[in-house]
Formats: C-alpha cells, structure tokens, sequence
C-alpha cells in the first residue's frame, strides 16, 4: 500500500518506529541557539496524549481551532488532531488592539468545536474574547490537560478531511480549503519527488506555521520524510535576516526556501562580514515561492552567495496554491531556466524568447527594464495542468499565454460550506478537449508553457486573472508595473507598491498606489516623485499614469501572508478612504469614483494610551530614555518629540520594525525579550515600566550608543 492510501496519522507512526530516537525539530525562539528539541518518540508520545483528552471532548471530524505561538507545541497540537481524526484549522495569534472579525467568521463559518492553544495566551486574551460573544463560546484545550493512556490513530479514509486552510480573504471574506488526507499525502509525495527530500534531510524554516507554505512545505514534509526540522519564528527572520542562512550553515541544512522579498532582503542587510562567516555547500534546494518569483533576485542572490558555497542549481522557482493543497510545479532539480523575452508580444498573449539563461551564469545582467521571467517547472507526470483560455475554456497551445488549470489527487474538492465557490473554482472542464472530462482546478493564474527543447514542460507565471490591468487592448501584469515604480525612488518602498486600474473617461486608467519610507514622510516632495513614477511606467510600460497616491509605510493592504490586496486597495481609493501623504490625479472619474484625499494632505491618526500606574523603579527612567532616543533614530521623530504615552503604533511602527526595536532592546539591556512584549505594553511609558519591574543585569547608561 502507498503512503497515498493511508491516512497522514499512520504515516506519521511508521516514521516514529523507523527512528524512535532520532531529532524530529529544533526550535531556535531567537533564531540562533536551539532552545528547545524533540525526538520522533517525544513528539509522538506528547501528541498521543493530547489527541486522548481531545478525543474524550470533542467527536471525531469536529473542527479544532489551532492557536499557538511557532515552535514545538504546535506540531504537538496539529499531530494531536490528526491522531484523533479531528480537523485542524490553524490560524495566527490575534494581534493585540485589533479587530477580531477574521476570527468571530473563522468560528462561525467552520463551526469550530473547540480551541487549542496554550493557557497563558487564553489568558492574555480574555477580555478581547469576552467582548466578542461567538470567541467567548468556545471551549479551550491546553496541552497540560491530556490524559492517559495515549491514543493510537484513528483509521482515516483517504477523502476524510484532515485540514481547513483558510485563505486570507484578499477579495472578500476567507473561505476554507477543504485538504484531504489524500490530498495532502498526494502534495507531500510530489514535494519529496521534486525536492529529493529523504531521512536525511535538514530542513530549515522561518515561515509561519499557519501557512500553507510553512505548515506543508516545511513541517510536514519534514515528517513525512522522517527527516530533522531546524524552526524559527518568523519575527527572528524580519529581526536579522543573516539568521536565516546562518542557521542553514550551522546545521547543514540541506532543504529550505521563501518568497523573493526574503531572497531581496539577504541581499540588503547581510554584510561582509557575515558574508565571511557562511558555509552554504549543504544548500541542495533553495526554492522562492508564494509571490512572483524574480528572474533578477535569483541572479543577484547566485551570484552574491557564491563565494559562501552556494550553488547556482540550487536555486528554483516554484508555483503552487492552497487549492492545490501548497505545489503545482517546482524547477527542481536543475538549474531554474531563465527567459529574456519580447514584453509586447506577451502583453497580447505570445511567448517570443530573445535570449535564455540561468542563475549564476557569468555576464549575465537581468536589468530592471528587460522583461526577464523566472522558469516555476514542470509538473509532475501524475497530475495534469493545461494552459486554457479563461473566458471559453478551450485549451491554448504552449507558448500562449492563458489561465492554469490543474488537476490531480493533490487539488482539494472546494472550500467549506461553499458549495458553488467550490464548483467554479476546483471543477471545472476543458472546451473542445476530446476526451478530456477531467475536473481541473482553475487556479485565477496566467500563465504559459515554454515550448522550446531547453524548456519543454516548463511553466512560467505572467500574473493574476482578476488583477490583470487591460489598457487599450493590451495586458499589463500589475506586480510589472509595481516593480518599476518602487524601485524608481529611494523614498519608496521596495515591496508597498499597488497597481490597478479605474475607469474615468471612458475607458480604463492606471492608479499606483506607493508606499513611503518613514524617513522620508515628513518632507514629501511629491512633484519630483510623481515625475519618477510617471517617467518609470512610460518607459517601461508604455503606459500614462493616471493618479498616484503616497501613503505611509506599512500602510498598504495586505493579506496574512504578506500578499497586497489590489482588489481592496482599489475599493479604498474609490471611496476616498486612503490616508494619503501625497495624492495626484489627472482628470476627472465618475461621481462614484472620487479620489482620496487632496493633494499634498497628510494625516496621521494616533490612538492614546495611560500612563502606568505602578511605582517607578530604579533603571525605569533610563529605559524610557532609551526608548525615546530609539524612535527618534528610526521614526524620523524630532529630539524631544517623543511623546512616551502615545502608542508604538503612532510613530508609524510596523511589526517589522517593533521586532528590531525589542532585539535591539534586549541586547541593550542584556536579558532575552520576546517580540509581544511591545503588544503587550504598547506604549514607551508602559514597556519602560514593565521592564524595570524585571529582574536584570545592570543596563548601559543611556548616552551610549543605541543599538540599530
């Protein structure tokens, strides 16, 4: 019998008997020194145990809520629920001061049964869950309440469900993606095919355990293949990027990959230094996936990191969905082919290949204003994917542009509860295919297949269906057009970048939505910015903008997993609700399309908090200091004009950079600090406070330098 015929739980039990003892995770809390581990048999054992007080709670196939932190306790939680045939559906911890309408929907929509997660974070949360009254219903279950004896698996059908993964609802309200314990088995076969995991495997991780990426491609894969996983939290990674591949080099990782931005970020912020201290040679598979991957980034990144051991085949581009349970296609093994082409003729749907290469080929010069694409690879032989014309459904023959369509045992059967969403979107079926009856999975990608003998079965993506701008007849990729702006300025963000298009005047426009570095928001010249954004789409594009509004950092929608939200950006334009530092428009738009604020306005909405109550303490003074002179440094704040009861938030922090201001502060004060602690005490006052409260060792007087 395959592994596909099984159930995930008896799978996970046969890798526990190949290699009781063997290290299944080490979990990095900062990102450097293991501070916690688990064998096979420890991880079994603690999930056992837990699936036994589930099952005792709650019947077979009920949706458990899982809530934790990265690390350990969750893959304990999510093995739980599949020893005891219960359903997981994993979510991110709520974000202090936030709505909590994306999970009051979550609760509703999947009649969760129940709650996982760790007591002290119930704790932490009771009065958000007491204000929301389908949050306050549930029943909460820790780790510390399983029982004994452990319990086995529970026999698991191939279509019984084993995961809702829930979308993060760019376009509208999230649905769950109904994956199947076949599903599921079916992806991780095609991940350890193309990847070439086996037991002895690293793979590393600093992607979010609630993403399909990071809970699919990294720990259960991991799992499955009986190999050792090396985690961190993802705040460790936006901390200091170096952590990543340093933990590659210390462990000899083998497997482990992101999306661009991370591959962008390598680039930016390791130095030589760090550069010296790397041993990449283990590196076997370094895939880039999630967002578009970039032909210019995989040059860049081959060619920086060659000197640390990095081989250039290493690198791959992958493509896949959550509909397809996480792959579709990756270009490993081999070197992740690169295509040079006529960007006029792919606007109207034709591939005309002007020069073709690969990462780390000598000379090679992937510049900003060459269309390039980066090669995502075939497919694996047991699934189907077609390239389709998406208003008839007819198929398109390769090397012309069209809709991906794919099919096979890894595409999820739909969304939960949503009957008609599910039967559009993972049901359909080809026009004048003879026959073909096979039900595909409309993926809302376009993308082509390269026909020529160095690529053939290559699949390379140009964008998405529903944000593709169509402007006089012609199609524009609007993460194209959003790659050109941000990199056309310094004052721009590299990844805060939105394009989309508004009718005015008849026919469609162009509206570029930009986001601004913090340290450029308090003298915008929005002229000579609008005069660079302007001249990037007409060279580049061919295209006139339209209007142009600049918002802070941080300010641009985006889904959990880091994705911009086109289609709401556009609604929030439309209905003026864009707090713009900069706004430009060239003619009028319909009444119903009003543009957002007037030019050259800013506004900034700060929300107060109270001082603490609590007696000062010896060092609290010294702290707030610090504090003070951190934001000052790093939020373009004038000396002085620190206001230590307003919020973090107020000063335009982001989590990205209330991450870097805790590191930074725990080294300051030489103790360990994690990144909730400025949620928790969200103010310079409360968090000065606080942390004079803790037992330390002596802090640096404050005229020191402050750590960046």
């Amino acid at each position: 019998m395959s592994d596909a015929d099984k159930g995930l739980g008896e799978v996970l039990r046969a890798r526990v008997s190949a290699a009781p003892g063997k290290t299944a995770l080490r979990f990095l809390r900062q990102g450097e020194a293991q501070t916690e581990a688990a064998s096979y048999e420890a991880l079994y054992g603690r999930a056992a145990s837990l699936a036994q007080a589930l099952a005792a709670r709650q019947a077979r196939g009920s949706r458990v809520l899982l809530m934790y932190e990265a690390g350990i306790d969750f893959v304990v939680a999510f093995w739980a629920c599949v020893q005891a045939g219960m359903v997981a559906v994993p979510v991110p911890l709520p974000k202090p001061n936030r709505s909590l309408r994306w999970y009051e929907h979550i609760v509703q929509d999947a009649q969760i049964a129940c709650v996982l997660g760790e007591g002290a974070l119930q704790a932490r949360l009771a009065a958000a869950l007491q204000a929301s009254a389908p949050l306050r219903a549930l029943a909460w279950l820790a780790e510390e309440q399983g029982g004994h004896p452990a319990l086995a698996p529970v026999a698991a059908h191939g279509d019984d469900l084993v995961l809702l993964q829930y979308t993060s609802g760019s376009t509208g309200a999230p649905k769950g993606v109904r994956v199947s314990h076949r599903n599921l088995l079916a992806n991780e076969a095609m991940i350890q095919s193309r990847w070439g995991n086996h037991a002895a495997s690293v793979i590393v991780s600093w992607l979010p355990h609630f993403h399909d990426m990071g809970l699919i491609g990294k720990i259960l894969q991991s799992l499955y293949v009986g190999a050792e996983l090396v985690l961190m939290p993802p705040a460790a990674f936006i901390q200091r990027p170096a952590r990543w591949l340093e933990a590659i080099s210390r462990h000899r990782g083998s497997n482990s990959g992101a999306p661009n931005f991370a591959y962008e970020a390598c680039l930016r912020d390791i130095d030589e230094r760090q550069l010296a201290g790397l041993d990449l040679s283990s590196w076997q598979v370094a895939w880039s996936g999630a967002e578009p991957v970039r032909a210019r980034t995989l040059q860049a990144f081959a060619r920086r990191f060659a000197a640390c051991g990095l081989r250039a085949e290493a690198l791959s581009g992958s493509y896949g969905l959550a509909e397809a349970t996480l792959m579709v296609t990756s270009a490993h093994p081999g070197p992740t082919p690169l295509l040079r082409v006529d960007a006029a003729a792919l606007q109207r749907g034709r591939l005309q290949v002007l020069e073709r290469a690969q990462p780390g080929q000598p000379g090679l010069d992937c510049a900003d204003g060459d269309a390039w694409l980066a090669g995502c690879g075939p497919w694996m032989p047991d699934h189907r994917l077609r390239i389709v014309d998406p208003a008839t459904g007819a198929p398109r023959a390769d090397g012309e542009v069209g809709e991906v369509w794919f099919a096979g045992a890894s595409v999820s059967d739909g969304y939960w509860g949503q009957a008609q969403a599910s039967q559009q979107a993972c049901h359909a079926r080809l026009a004048d295919a003879a026959g073909d009856a096979t039900p595909y999975l409309r993926t809302g990608d376009l993308g082509f297949i390269d026909p020529g003998n160095e690529g053939a079965g290559q699949l390379y993506i140009v964008g998405r269906i529903k944000d593709m701008l169509v402007i006089r007849g012609v199609n524009h990729a609007p993460q194209d057009i959003e790659h050109s702006v941000a990199r056309c300025d310094e004052a721009f963000m590299p990844d805060g970048c939105a394009a989309f298009s508004v009718v005015a005047d008849g026919q469609e426009q162009l509206v570029v939505v930009q986001e601004l570095r913090r340290s450029h928001m308090r003298q915008v010249d929005g002229a000579a910015l609008l005069r660079r954004v302007r001249e990037a789409v007409a060279a580049r594009h061919a295209l006139q903008l339209f209007a142009l509004c600049l918002i802070a950092q941080a300010h641009l929608p985006k889904t959990t997993s880091g994705k911009v939200q086109r289609q709401l950006c556009r609604t929030l334009f439309l209905e003026d609700r864009l707090d713009c530092a900069y706004a430009w428009r060239r003619g009028a738009v319909d009444a119903q399309q009003a543009l957002c604020a007037d030019a050259g306005q800013q506004s900034r909405r700060y929300g107060a908090v109270g001082l603490p109550g609590a007696a000062a303490v010896h060092d609290e003074a010294a702290t707030l200091e610090w504090l003070q002179q951190w934001l000052q440094s790093h939020c373009d704040v004038e000396a002085g004009g620190v206001d230590a009861e307003l919020s973090f938030s107020a000063f335009g922090m982001d989590s990205a950079l209330t991450v870097r201001m805790v590191d930074a502060l725990a080294r300051w004060r030489g103790i360990e600090l994690e990144a909730e602690v400025a949620w928790n005490y969200p103010s310079p006052a409360l968090l000065a406070s606080h942390l004079a409260a803790l037992p330390h060792p002596a802090a640096r007087a404050p005229h020191e330098k402050v750590p960046a």
